[in-house]
């Protein structure tokens, strides 16, 4: 590093530098740059330019504090851009020899890759020429196997669609046949329920009868009771006023003072009781006789509805007992149509599962006519082509050949490519961090201008 006389030397022999602007940098040191590892992204060349920028400004603000600081910023900002563009290039050479490499094996694998692609069918070609006769022999056979037991299940699968047919139109006619059978038997079966239902309805209605009838009875012995008590309560006053006044007229008669008039009065009073006692004793026994009567006809009422209602009871159980019968009946005939149905009913789903069998073996065995068929064609067309197999050794040839000439290239370009990476190792490393300073400076200066 010089000392200050030095510097202040060199700022009186040497004027001040411009720090280089980004427009005067080269046009070939920013074109055709690529991206990647050796990239010169703009963001890189905007970081070549805020050194040159970032640089100038400092040198700027320099000259106000000396010449000598101010020489010093410009030769740092002078190295800064040199250095910043050699990295740069250094970037793009080591960029552009890794795309050429990857090219170089690309086409390499192509090579390759056609290589056993034309290998593979050159050596089907010849094992298929070697066993030729072999191969149509049995591939031959195989078809007329395989077309011989494909003429077989399409014949099954006729009979088997045949006997489908046939069963099925059987079990329409048994269901049928069944029907009419039972028809009979449903409408046994059918009236037994009705006069079942009309018997249960005969039921409820008697016992319904029998309800009311006891509740006339009873409705009849209150009423009879009640009467009966409202009688026997008069009788009961009335011989209790007459006896008052008896008792009044034995005083009246006993005391010589008593007046006549008293004496006729009193009479004349326990006439009118002895009358009244006389009518409720006569209410009385007309009562009795009268609810005699109606309870008696009540209850001979109330006997006949119970007789109806055992009669009821009695229809009840034999029609239950005759619906039970045709039911079981009815319910037996149709389990045996069904399970007669039932029987015809498999035999038809096994010739459907035969039929769907059938045809996976019919596909199978048109699978096999269809592979014995291309086996064949190809067999036969290898055979009819034999120049095809020199065409494909010549084409094996030439794309050997042109794989040790894309190796040697292959080579050549690792070698290079590695002989670059180790000679601009320092520019690109260089160049890495002047873009971080640069980063870094940039944030700076927003940080003041900001905040």
């Amino acid at each position: 590093m010089p000392s200050p006389k030095d510097e202040e030397k060199l700022a009186q022999d040497e004027p001040v530098k411009e720090p280089v602007a980004a427009e005067d940098v080269p046009q070939d040191a920013t074109e055709g740059a690529p991206d990647g590892e050796g990239d010169a992204p703009e963001g890189a060349r905007a970081a070549g330019s805020a050194v040159g920028n970032a640089a100038s400004g400092a040198a700027k603000k320099a000259a106000g504090f000396g010449r000598k600081a101010a020489t010093a910023a410009v030769d740092g900002a002078s190295s800064a851009s040199k250095s910043f563009l050699d990295g740069l290039s250094a970037m793009r050479d080591v960029h552009n020899a890794s795309k050429e490499l990857g090219a170089a094996r690309a086409h390499l694998d192509e090579i390759e890759a056609d290589i056993r692609e034309n290998a593979k069918e050159l050596e089907h070609r010849q094992d298929i020429t070697s066993r030729y006769d072999q191969i149509v022999a049995e591939q031959t056979s195989a078809l007329e196997a395989a077309q011989q037991e494909h003429a077989d299940i399409e014949a099954k699968i006729e009979q088997l669609g045949r006997e489908h047919d046939e069963l099925e139109a059987k079990l329409a006619q048994m269901k049928k046949d069944h029907e009419q059978e039972l028809k009979p038997y449903r409408d046994l079966m059918d009236a037994a329920r009705s006069r079942a239902d009309e018997a249960a309805r005969g039921l409820a209605e008697a016992r319904r009868s029998v309800k009311n009838a006891e509740t006339q009875v009873a409705d009849l012995t209150s009423r009879r009771d009640a009467r009966l008590s409202n009688a026997n309560h008069t009788i009961d006053s009335a011989r209790a006023r007459l006896n008052d006044l008896q008792s009044s007229l034995d005083k009246l008669r006993a005391d010589p003072s008593s007046k006549p008039e008293a004496i006729e009065e009193v009479t004349a009073a326990i006439m009118t009781e002895t009358n009244h006692l006389t009518a409720a004793q006569k209410e009385v026994d007309d009562v009795t006789s009268e609810m005699q009567r109606a309870t008696e006809n009540a209850q001979a009422h109330l006997w006949t509805q119970k007789q109806s209602l055992e009669s009821a009871e009695r229809a009840n159980e034999a029609a239950k007992a005759e619906d039970q019968k045709r039911h079981e009946d009815f319910d037996k005939m149709r389990q045996d149509a069904s399970t007669k149905e039932a029987v015809l009913d498999n035999a038809v789903v096994e010739r459907e599962m035969g039929t769907r069998d059938a045809r996976k073996e019919l596909d199978a065995a048109q699978k096999r006519i269809d592979e014995a068929q291309a086996a064949l064609d190809e067999a036969n067309d290898i055979h009819a082509h034999p120049e095809v197999m020199d065409e494909l050794k010549a084409a094996i040839a030439d794309d050997q050949a042109a794989r040790e000439v894309q190796q040697r290239q292959v080579d050549e370009l690792t070698k290079a490519g590695q002989a670059l990476r180790e000679r601009t190792r320092t520019e690109r490393t260089v160049f890495i961090g002047i873009v971080a300073v640069a980063a870094v400076v940039v944030i700076v200066l927003l940080w003041l201008f900001v905040f």
